[in-house]
């Protein structure tokens, strides 16, 4: 079997599927990987190919990735690192301790419950009688991290400045976070007794702390109890940037869809795997193909379209957990991105179950791009090159799905978005 013509001979499908050039994306599976395949069937047949593409697709999640929280003793640390990982519940044994005094003796990793490979470190605070400044990187090791999260409450000291160079010592990425932002606001608000300008206030807070700072790094406002606000995004957003290209996967995937710029991350790389979905579900003939005598199961384009919708955050029980932070009821949810998004059929697709949304975008894809006459019957697929028309209908309908999925997502962010608007106004 030549993997390198199947994928040039799938490609060529694809552009006869689609208006637009989709067989671009099947040029993004490297020649190395398609070798790879080839000594993987030679060897093992359908199941080693099958395995192949199961490991590229899950090498994200063995991916480890360790970012550093670290700051003066009672600087926040640990409600962040809860925040990061949406992590509410105190009792779980996965929820970081939170304390007025220094909770912390040691440095404590805490993993996302999705990924247990992707760590938050809880670092003891700096500045104390057990963490002197002068021996801290040392004792925190700090080459095992990739990056670090430097945080405070009020103002940024010299303590901050010490562990700061010697992460510029080792080049690794840093950031500055000041918190408790929201408290600030509140107290704006008392004192001044009428509208504030927010803009205003945390330009001023920070200019005031770059200039404490000098040039030593960017300065991010962020409030842990209200991730959707501030500059709690951006600096996820930041993180992910400045990681190598493996560990930037393995985060984004990992992190929950909060915001655009995470959701336009988890779409390039939700796009990134489609052609590999295609060629697993061309090797195995997943796809039920209507007008084909063969029935084929249609488990693994299933199974993608869950995960697709997991990682978008509009699974049900996100939706149902966005539900309840809104204090509104799963159907208001429902409605009101259906209004967002201006289209008033997006209820429907939100009802319905990931099996009939699998079996209507293929039949959008037979029905209208006019495919059928070009579906070979392969009861039994020898080579991906025998199946190249089922993986290319696996690919459009994987695609159909992925762009109503990603019009969800947004709606969603941005029903999100307008409840806090008007919880703002009222507060003003």
């Amino acid at each position: 079997m030549d993997t390198a013509k199947a994928v040039k001979k799938m490609r060529a499908d694809v552009a006869g599927v689609q208006e637009s050039n989709l067989s671009n994306e099947f040029e993004k599976i490297s020649k190395e990987d398609c070798v790879e395949m080839e000594k993987a069937y030679n060897h093992q047949g359908m199941n080693g190919l099958k395995t192949y593409i199961d490991r590229n697709l899950s090498a994200w999640k063995k991916t480890p990735v360790n970012i550093a929280i670290t700051g003066q003793s009672g600087s926040g640390k640990s409600s962040y690192i809860n925040a990061v990982r949406n992590m509410d519940d105190d009792e779980h044994p996965d929820f970081a301790k939170v304390g007025i005094t220094e909770t912390t003796f040691e440095p404590k990793s805490y993993a996302f419950p999705n990924n247990k490979n992707v760590l938050l470190w809880d670092l003891p605070g700096a500045g104390t009688e057990s963490f002197k400044t002068v021996d801290y990187a040392k004792q925190m090791d700090f080459g095992k991290y990739d990056s670090f999260v430097i945080l405070s409450e009020s103002r940024f000291t010299e303590t901050d400045k010490v562990i700061a160079n010697e992460i510029v010592k080792i080049r690794k990425n840093f950031y500055f976070v000041r918190k408790k932002m929201e408290d600030v606001m509140r107290n704006e608000r008392k004192v001044r007794k009428k509208k504030i300008d927010e803009t205003q206030i945390k330009m001023k807070i920070k200019k005031d702390c770059e200039e404490k700072l000098g040039s030593m790094g960017k300065v991010f406002l962020i409030d842990s109890f209200e991730a959707q606000e501030f500059d709690f995004q951006l600096l996820l957003k930041t993180l992910v940037k400045n990681l190598p290209a493996i560990k930037q996967k393995a985060l984004v995937l990992t992190l929950q869809a909060k915001s655009m710029d995470i959701v336009d991350n988890k779409m390039d790389l939700l796009l990134e795997r489609l052609p590999w979905i295609a060629l697993k579900s061309a090797a195995v003939g997943a796809v039920p193909v209507p007008g084909v005598s063969a029935v084929y199961d249609a488990t693994i384009l299933v199974g993608e379209a869950n995960f697709q919708k997991l990682q978008l955050g509009i699974d049900d029980a996100s939706l149902s957990a966005m539900a309840k932070r809104l204090k509104m009821t799963a159907e208001k949810c429902k409605q009101q991105m259906a209004a967002a998004s201006g289209d008033a059929a997006l209820i429907s697709g939100i009802n319905m179950g990931v099996n009939a949304i699998v079996k209507t975008a293929i039949a959008q894809v037979v029905v209208s791009e006019g495919i059928e006459s070009l579906i070979k019957t392969v009861p039994i697929i020898g080579s991906i090159i025998g199946a190249g028309m089922s993986g290319a209908t696996s690919y459009a309908a994987l695609r159909l799905m992925l762009e109503s999925h990603k019009k969800m997502a947004e709606a969603c962010l941005k029903v999100v978005a307008d409840t806090l608007e008007e919880v703002k106004m009222k507060q003003d």
